[in-house]
């Protein structure tokens, strides 16, 4: 009887080990449940440095509905709102999100995201999502609070 409770006990630690998490937090198994609903940037960082304090936008705020739409509305340097539209995905193993359907945008002097449009999750919960992407100028983070 010992031999089967620590076999379940067993298998039950190999299926949890399983789910893949994210680098800095999170589970992939949650990944659809936590991304739908509206996120406001809070930091923004190239290389590790932050530049949130430099950032030609304010306001950005993007919106993942359940049915794939996507939209994002901020405000730019010339203090006019944009709104943009498109639809969002995920890879099938909840890695790297994609967005279709949007422009780039000015972030800071000399910088945009220009042509991106799938970026890596490193942490994801109810909360909090982390996305990056990596270009010549280094690596851009991207930190949310869901609103």
């Amino acid at each position: 009887m010992k031999t089967i409770f620590y076999l379940t006990l067993f298998i039950l630690g190999l299926s949890l080990g399983a789910c893949q998490k994210y680098e800095n937090g999170g589970r992939a198994s949650g990944a659809i449940r936590n991304i739908v609903g509206t996120w406001k940037l809070n930091n923004y960082y190239i290389s590790g440095i932050s530049l949130t304090n430099n950032l030609q936008t304010t306001d950005y705020k993007e919106t993942f509905e359940e049915n794939g739409s996507y939209s994002r509305q901020y405000v730019d340097s010339l203090n006019q709102v944009v709104t943009e539209s498109g639809g969002w995905d995920l890879d099938g193993e909840k890695t790297r999100l994609s967005v279709n359907g949007v422009g780039s945008i000015a972030l800071t002097p000399g910088w945009t995201t220009q042509g991106v449009n799938t970026f890596k999750i490193t942490l994801l919960t109810r909360k909090e999502m982390w996305y990056t992407y990596t270009d010549a100028a280094g690596t851009h983070e991207f930190h949310f609070n869901k609103l």
